[in-house]
């Protein structure tokens, strides 16, 4: 694909890394669809209950940790804090 098609479907060159790092998480969690929105600077997952987003990678990692049954959060990491904003819609604080 060139880089005027990546662009025009969200994937411009200077967000490279943003979205390898997006797609090192999916293949972690396979069970959650996540990007990272250029435009926001967001990071999203879509979940079975819904919309989860984060101000970084980290922080969603830590949600989408939090949200599977084998979660094993450690001690390390912050909490993560989420609050319902709309339906099916979490934001982190």
């Amino acid at each position: 694909m060139t880089a005027v098609a990546d662009a025009r479907w969200g994937r411009t060159p200077a967000h490279a890394e943003r979205h390898a790092q997006a797609a090192r998480l999916q293949a972690r969690f396979p069970q959650f669809v996540i990007w990272h929105g250029e435009y926001t600077g967001a990071w999203f997952a879509i979940t079975a209950t819904g919309l989860v987003e984060a101000p970084t990678v980290e922080a969603l990692e830590c949600t989408v940790r939090s949200l599977t049954a084998a979660a094993v959060v450690s001690r390390n990491r912050r909490d993560c804090t989420l609050s319902r904003t709309g339906t099916g819609f979490q934001r982190l604080r």
